[in-house]
């Protein structure tokens, strides 16, 4: 487009000159090229890798989209929403596996250009870690806490099982199935009281490893 700029210069009497430019900015020359990176190419489980979208040419604005699928599939798993205007995504995966990851850069016109990229995950390092976390430790009757199960080391892929018993019982009570993939659960308690709520992430070796959260219910 054609753009007004404007410099306005005031001194210490509070008169004030300006002065104005014409500024004509054009579409980018070239077609659509797409310059993404990645952060590493080969991590442990768990690891934080990083992409970043980088458009040139084409015709601005530009918007991104991120996924991936293991090698050899055909199926793609997407990294948030589509056609987004964040330039960076990070993410992480737990299953050794090679991977195919891909940037899609799309410009005003509808053109797509992607880049793609391979990145190997190996099996973390060290014996089995529990790193769950939980979205709060108290909350009121009927309100509702996330359990976010987190694993490290060990042998991938893990299954995790949630379970909830009043800081009184001797027992556990599995809420949903156990051995799940779901990496998050959700409860509610309809009861006041004092609660604990456990995590427990199983290993392919069959190994567990357990975290306790204590959970007040006012």
């Amino acid at each position: 487009a054609t753009y007004d700029v404007q410099v306005l210069v005031k001194d210490s009497t509070g008169t004030v000159v300006s002065k104005d430019f014409t500024l004509k900015v054009t579409a980018a020359s070239g077609s659509l090229a797409n310059n993404s990176t990645i952060s590493a190419t080969s991590v442990a489980a768990d690891a934080t890798v990083k992409l970043t979208a980088k458009a040139a040419g084409g015709t601005s604005p530009y918007t991104y989209t991120y996924r991936y699928k293991k090698n050899g599939t055909t199926s793609w798993k997407y990294l948030g929403s589509t056609n987004v205007t964040t330039t960076t995504k990070s993410f992480s995966l737990s299953t050794a596996a090679t991977y195919d990851v891909q940037v899609l850069v799309k410009d005003s016109t509808g053109t797509v250009v992607s880049k793609d990229f391979t990145l190997k995950v190996t099996a973390a390092s060290g014996a089995l870690a529990n790193n769950s976390t939980i979205s709060a430790t108290s909350v009121s009757k009927g309100g509702t806490v996330t359990l976010t199960a987190k694993a490290a080391g060990g042998t991938s892929p893990y299954t995790y099982t949630y379970q909830v018993k009043k800081s009184s019982a001797s027992s556990y009570t599995t809420i949903g199935s156990a051995n799940t993939t779901s990496t998050t659960c959700k409860y509610t308690s309809s009861t006041t009281g004092s609660f604990n709520l456990r995590v427990l992430i199983k290993d392919s070796t069959g190994t567990v490893a357990s975290k306790v959260f204590d959970l007040t219910v006012k």
